[in-house]
């Protein structure tokens, strides 16, 4: 039974992505059928190529695969939607190890509620885009730099933010580089 659970929890997001999209919904179907009930998945087959040819050409075809929907904010650019939910970025993610966050819950979001969803989601700061999860990644989904493009988004929709590591990083870097700052050569 875990398939067919999995199954329509994928179906679900796909229909969610869909909609961002702004394909019609009768594109894609779910439906459970036995490999002996052979008549009613010609059935259901047949219904649904009669409902794509009453739909018409699909509007990624009519724009050479690219939508011009400001919702979807481009996550296709960043492979969002070809996760496999292996969980490997959270198996190596140094945050994921004492926190609850994970970089695949995080995508996951953003495919389930979109961007103003995530961009307002905290956890979008735990992340020290320390690129560990892109290693592990099979999917080649380049995290860090998805995550550096929410926090963007985030800090223009004011929302309030705190890196995991309290930016010490950034402060060693501003200080390090300042105008004027000698080395000290022993």
């Amino acid at each position: 039974m875990f398939g067919n659970y999995k199954a329509e929890e994928q179906y679900e997001k796909l229909t969610k992505l869909v909609n961002l999209l702004g394909i019609e919904p009768g594109r894609i179907g779910l439906e459970w059928i036995s490999a002996a009930e052979g008549p009613r998945f010609a059935e259901v087959i047949n219904g649904f190529v009669n409902t794509i040819r009453e739909l018409g050409p699909s509007p990624v075809a009519k724009t050479n695969g690219v939508l011009e929907s400001a919702t979807d904010f481009d996550l296709r650019n960043y492979h969002l939607y070809e996760c496999l939910e292996c969980g490997r970025c959270t198996g190596d993610c140094p945050v994921a190890r004492t926190n609850k966050f994970s970089p695949r819950r995080l995508l996951s979001r953003g495919i389930s509620r979109g961007l103003g969803e995530i961009a307002s989601d905290p956890s979008v700061w735990e992340c020290l885009t320390c690129r560990l999860c892109e290693n592990v990644c099979p999917s080649d989904i380049p995290y860090s730099e998805l995550n550096i493009k929410i926090r963007s988004v985030s800090l223009e929709l004011n929302v309030e933010n705190t890196c995991t590591h309290g930016g010490v990083f950034e402060q060693i870097s501003t200080l390090m580089t300042r105008p004027g700052l000698k080395q000290k050569k022993t």
